[in-house]
């Protein structure tokens, strides 16, 4: 909820127009309503409520004995070692290989950073980057108030059901003139594949689109793909982060356990970034994350 007008003299004005997050707000919502004894079918969350692998529960408590502060992108162990779902097993891989392998590219563990959930490293990575953003409509509730904060305009690309909210050229295009007409700076792109909340995933005709327009205007893409691991389609599994594409330009790319793995509230994040901004980002975020095993 906005903070009244008392509260609000203490904030600035932009934090003072932040709103609950509309997902965890009907949440808070219905699990009132299920402690008042009310049966609720709840479609207002993307919640995995399935048990998390022994593994991964076990290697998550053994690095919570960690008490010293420790490298902002993560423990190297952590960047080159993580648990991943196999087939039906969990076994130790590297964080820079399974990436690789996905990718069918090499990924170093250098490329790789660790942090403690989606929100504080985006977040963090808003705050540094240059230029406003453009963001497909619809897209989840938290990109835009997080770009907000940041000081940072949206302008937003809009897409229509008719074809399943597919990112075109043209509105692409007119996205990013009617930025500069409004005296904006649109140099950042930010891509969830698949879709929270149209459920859209990418062919390579989209990724081909999206990754020449950004490369046209010099553009860095942020490539959330949070639900990757879980979307089963060869067709319509695409990334503009594959092949050697990954370093043709300023990319980065976003997965993490919430999903896959049913890790909801404990997650840890990792972002794998191309060759030609890893270092100016280390040292940019270095200062606005908490360090993280």
């Amino acid at each position: 909820m906005a903070c009244s007008n008392a509260d609000s003299n203490i904030l600035t004005a932009l934090a003072s127009q932040l709103r609950l997050s509309a997902t965890l707000e009907i949440n808070e919502l219905i699990q009132r309503r299920v402690a008042n004894g009310h049966k609720v079918v709840h479609l207002g969350f993307g919640e995995a409520t399935f048990p998390i692998q022994p593994n991964v529960v076990a290697a998550h408590r053994q690095a919570s004995d960690i008490t010293s502060y420790l490298p902002v992108a993560g423990l190297m162990k952590l960047r080159e070692v993580c648990i991943v779902a196999m087939a039906k097993h969990f076994v130790c891989k590297s964080i820079a290989n399974f990436q690789s392998r996905r990718l069918n590219y090499t990924i170093s563990p250098h490329q790789v950073i660790v942090a403690p959930g989606s929100k504080p490293l985006l977040f963090a990575l808003l705050d540094i980057l240059q230029g406003d953003v453009l963001l497909p409509r619809p897209s989840w509730v938290s990109y835009e108030p997080q770009i907000l904060h940041a000081s940072k305009r949206v302008f937003w690309v809009e897409t229509d059901e008719v074809d399943r909210h597919t990112i075109t050229e043209s509105s692409l295009e007119m996205a990013f003139q009617r930025g500069v007409s409004e005296g904006g700076n649109p140099q950042v792109m930010l891509i969830n594949s698949p879709s929270n909340p149209t459920g859209q995933a990418f062919n390579h005709h989209n990724i081909d689109t999206i990754t020449n327009f950004c490369q046209r205007h010099n553009i860095t893409l942020i490539s959330d793909e949070i639900y990757s691991d879980i979307s089963f389609s060869k067709e319509y599994s695409a990334t503009p982060c594959s092949g050697s594409k990954f370093n043709d330009n300023r990319k980065i790319l976003t997965g993490g356990l919430s999903k896959v793995n049913s890790f909801l509230g404990r997650d840890w994040q990792r972002w794998c970034m191309s060759n030609k901004i890893i270092d100016l980002f280390c040292r940019g975020l270095e200062n606005r994350l908490c360090d993280f095993p």
